[in-house]
């Protein structure tokens, strides 16, 4: 959990250091990786290492998740990994290999972790003990799926803040994760 909060502590940063570089509302998260790609790599790496440990507390509190949730949340580590080692395109106008990789893993971790909860909420809420928890996961998963979504349309539609919507889907996916993170402790208690 406190991982991935320092996740969003080093974008905050970034955000406010790199403001007149990159522009949060219309510029992608990506774009730090031109001008500090250290604490945008850092970022990256919180965020997974705060899932790691949300997926193994759960495990060790009881909650372990459905074979097919394991694999999504591997998809979702895998995509984390290609945005940070694939830098994006450099600029609108200019495409590139790395770019493409990086767009790709973009797409399958803003998809793969709201799904793996969600799987994971349904094989939760069969126990009493995790039936709270299995709701507000529900509920996580589905605020991070459709500000996932968001920022694929904004992909398409040039008008739509771009940047705002990807902080916005990212926020989600840390916000899921540490809600994971406070449910697995509360029924561990």
């Amino acid at each position: 959990m406190i991982a991935a909060v320092g996740a969003v502590l080093v974008v905050g940063y970034l955000d406010f250091a790199l403001v007149r570089l990159v522009d949060p509302i219309t510029d992608p998260v990506s774009d730090y990786v031109f001008h500090n790609g250290l604490l945008f790599v850092l970022a990256v790496a919180l965020l997974m290492a705060g899932g790691i440990a949300t997926l193994a507390g759960a495990s060790r509190a009881g909650a372990g998740p459905p074979r097919s949730a394991v694999v999504l949340f591997r998809l979702w580590l895998a995509g984390l990994a290609l945005v940070a080692v694939f830098p994006a395109n450099p600029t609108v106008d200019v495409s590139t290999t790395s770019g493409s990789i990086h767009r790709l893993g973009g797409a399958v971790f803003l998809t793969c972790l709201p799904f793996a909860s969600w799987l994971l909420s349904r094989n939760l809420a069969a126990d009493p003990l995790w039936t709270i928890t299995a709701e507000r996961l529900r509920w996580c998963a589905l605020v991070t799926f459709v500000t996932g979504g968001l920022f694929g349309l904004a992909q398409f539609l040039p008008w739509l803040p771009l940047g705002l919507l990807e902080r916005i889907a990212l926020a989600a996916q840390v916000v899921l994760v540490v809600v994971l993170a406070l449910e697995i402790r509360r029924v561990a208690r």
